[in-house]
């Protein structure tokens, strides 16, 4: 699973992410991790996004689960209450923008 770069405006110009600010600034080591953990990354993203929604296929099984399981556990720990997820915020006046994958109020 390979995702496409995000492309982001303000104004109808195009402005950085935040991923590649940091890339500019030299803040993101790609030496630790690899393709499949990228990939997986992805993966247990989207669970997390379909157990939110409450949209998770019956019956999952497979690598992925572990990861699922300790993120419901953090939900029942640490009940966050989200504001937001996956929102996109944009800084005009910096010109770069960003997706929140979860803003947390509380």
């Amino acid at each position: 699973m390979t995702m496409a770069p995000r492309y982001y405006a303000s104004n109808g110009s195009p402005v950085l992410s935040v991923t590649q600010v940091l890339m500019r600034a030299g803040r993101i080591d790609r030496s630790f991790y690899t393709a499949e953990s990228a990939e997986r990354g992805t993966r247990v993203h989207r669970l997390t996004e379909l157990f939110d929604d409450g949209r998770l296929p019956p019956n999952l099984d497979g690598d992925d689960l572990p990861y699922l399981d300790a993120y419901a556990d953090f939900l029942a720990t640490a009940k966050p209450v989200y504001a937001h997820t996956e929102h996109t915020r944009v800084d005009e006046q910096l010109a770069f923008a960003g997706r929140i994958d979860r803003e947390v109020v509380s």
